[in-house]
């Protein structure tokens, strides 16, 4: 999973504006950023993924697969569900100081190289390999509040749990939903928010 965080540069600015502010600076900027970041992690973490990397507006999450078809499935499920949270709770966040947080979310799945640089003291990691591809591939077709799939990762995912909306590239899917089986036999539909 890759969120881009949107709104991050202007809330700086706003912040920095603000500064001779009682109220406002870097303190206020902090806690408001926390806050906003804390919540994007708790639900990685509740969805059983590991935040891997914070890279400016950007951060990188993973669910570790064993490998095999179902593990993959379960865990692509995971983080669509996952990623369903975090837009729920983070799009359209409005700050104190009125400047509109939101993230899109792109979501791949494959191989991954992850390759630890310094000492314990200092630890890098340096990510490469196809899901790391085709996860950037994917957050190009994401607009704000969108939740994008790879082909891959809609291939592996259970698609009778979600809705789909093919993208023009024909290769990459925006989640549209998730499907909520009610106490009778018919489903609903939860929509995301995202337009």
């Amino acid at each position: 999973m890759a969120g881009f965080l949107l709104g991050f540069t202007s809330l700086c600015e706003t912040y920095a504006l603000k500064a001779s502010e009682e109220s406002c600076g870097t303190e206020k900027l902090t806690t408001t950023l926390n806050k906003y970041l804390g919540k994007i992690v708790e639900d990685i973490l509740k969805h059983g993924g590991d935040v891997l990397k914070f890279a400016g507006d950007a951060l990188l999450a993973l669910w570790v697969s064993e490998g095999n078809c179902k593990d993959t499935t379960l865990l692509i499920n995971k983080a669509i569900i996952c990623s369903i949270a975090i837009q729920e709770e983070c799009d359209n966040y409005l700050t104190d100081v009125g400047v509109m947080l939101g993230v899109k979310i792109a979501l791949s799945v494959g191989k991954m190289i992850v390759t630890h640089v310094g000492v314990d003291e200092s630890k890098h990691f340096d990510l490469s390999g196809r899901a790391v591809d085709d996860v950037n591939k994917a957050e190009k077709w994401a607009e704000p509040g969108a939740i994008i799939l790879s082909h891959m990762a809609y291939l592996n995912c259970d698609q009778t749990l979600f809705l789909f909306e093919i993208m023009a590239d024909g290769w990459h899917y925006r989640v549209a939903g998730a499907k909520v089986e009610e106490k009778s036999t018919a489903s609903t539909v939860h929509p995301t928010g995202v337009t």
